[in-house]
């Protein structure tokens, strides 16, 4: 889920670079909401085929006021 994610990146030195397909899914979505800053990048050196990252530069003032609602939050439990 992408609030996972985003906590994930809560709990992580950034900048990271994400390389699976399913979490660059993830961080572009959190991107399009201005969750967190991001760039995508082809890596390589020319003679392999480039492969597809995601770097995750920082959590944005919006992404850490959601994060703090999330723990204000009462607990659904």
């Amino acid at each position: 889920m992408t609030l996972a994610l985003l906590r994930k990146l809560e709990a992580t030195t950034l900048p990271v670079q994400l390389s699976q397909p399913a979490e660059m899914d993830e961080t572009q979505v959190l991107r399009a909401a201005d969750l967190v800053a991001a760039l995508f990048l082809r890596t390589g050196d020319g003679a392999s085929s480039p492969q597809r990252v995601a770097r995750v530069l920082a959590i944005t003032a919006r992404g850490r006021a959601l994060l703090a609602a999330e723990r204000a939050a009462p607990s659904s439990h």
